[in-house]
């Protein structure tokens, strides 16, 4: 039987974020004998790309430039036979769209993550890819949304046919249980995520601010690194966080991990794993969290709440509301072990049952056949 070969297009962003992480879980849990997978980025030494060549073959861009872009990607599906070209954020789907374009039997797959309504892109400029988005529809065979969140803003803003978008949750690999026997641990918070704008680490030690001044036993550590580091050695976003933390005089209370290789062992000893973001889609370090039976508190924007429902699986405050995040820290302690427990065991479930990487590759196969008929 011939195979379906599909081309990913994700440019090489300087991290290793949740995005290549998906990429590189899809390459590796879909069935080899059934399918081929390229990605097609403009840096083939990349972490990414050096990750993706146990599971598939990485095609490199020779400049971002959209038209020698578009040229190679059409290229590229012609010299391999490429049936699929799957787009996973805004800029590599215009990318596939200029493709599409001169060959109308190519499938383009858009696999929407974060979309355009994110907390950092200004109003006009939301405008303005909403309606490019929705002039260049006909280029795009079906959209594939991780969340409703991204659902909702593709039918409503970009006015996308509910016929052709279909809800497809992230998958995350099942993280090394590591033995614990110890009480549940209320002062030991964890905070995961990169240094990059939104993900709020400044929302963090405000609410760290406010549990210090009951109880000084609190200590938070951020488990994540900055991005331009690898470049320039300078790290703007950690340096002001590190500001704000001795200006209120607490930085006794703090640890920085940096990047995580191994989040098993990284996250073991900590029983709260928080994620005060301004803006998500589905992030994947609250769901390996829960893979772990980690008690995980978050703020309700983007794909959150779809996993993270409020009291059962976990807990949720509002966007921004640091006060909400200390109290819901210090409401842990008012549950009961049994409380606690089932809490994180349903957490554990809807992993199981919807974000796992065996779920996330079975959806996809079913829309790779359906698309293919």
């Amino acid at each position: 039987m011939n195979k379906i070969n599909i081309g990913i297009v994700r440019l090489n962003t300087g991290e290793f974020g949740g995005i290549e992480h998906q990429i590189n879980y899809m390459a590796a849990g879909l069935d080899k004998n059934k399918y081929r997978c390229y990605l097609i980025t403009d840096d083939a030494d990349c972490r990414m790309a050096t990750e993706f060549k146990a599971n598939g073959e990485v095609l490199e861009l020779p400049s971002r430039s959209y038209v020698t872009a578009v040229k190679t990607i059409r290229h590229f599906c012609k010299k391999y036979s490429i049936h699929i070209l799957q787009s996973h954020m805004l800029k590599e789907s215009f990318y596939a769209r200029g493709a599409k374009l001169f060959n109308p039997k190519l499938i383009h797959l858009f696999r929407v993550h974060t979309y355009i309504n994110c907390s950092f892109i200004p109003a006009y400029k939301k405008k303005l890819y909403h309606l490019l988005s929705f002039m260049t529809d006909f280029l795009v065979d079906e959209y594939l949304p991780i969340n409703q969140a991204n659902y909702k803003e593709l039918i409503t803003c970009s006015k996308v046919s509910k016929k052709k978008t279909k809800v497809i949750h992230n998958g995350v690999r099942a993280l090394q249980q590591k033995s614990n026997t110890q009480p549940f641990n209320y002062h030991n918070i964890a905070m995961v995520a990169n240094f990059v704008y939104a993900k709020g680490q400044d929302i963090a030690v405000k609410a760290m601010n406010e549990l210090l001044q009951k109880d000084k036993r609190y200590h938070l550590t951020f488990i994540g690194g900055e991005n331009s580091a690898n470049q320039t050695n300078k790290t703007p976003i950690t340096d002001g966080i590190k500001k704000m933390i001795d200006d209120l005089n607490i930085s006794e209370h703090f640890s920085f991990y940096g990047y995580a290789d191994d989040m098993s062992t990284a996250i073991a000893p900590f029983d709260i794993i928080i994620l005060p973001s301004y803006s998500e889609g589905t992030p994947n370090v609250l769901l390996e969290a829960m893979s772990l039976k980690k008690m995980v508190i978050a703020s309700a924007v983007g794909g959150i709440p779809e996993f993270v429902i409020h009291g059962k699986t976990g807990f949720l405050h509002e966007n921004k509301q640091y006060h909400e995040l200390s109290d819901l820290i210090i409401h842990l302690q008012e549950l009961s072990a049994a409380e606690l427990d089932t809490i994180r065991e349903n957490g554990y479930r809807i992993w199981q049952e919807k974000f796992s990487i065996p779920a996330l590759c079975d959806n996809l196969s079913d829309v790779y056949d359906e698309v293919l008929k």
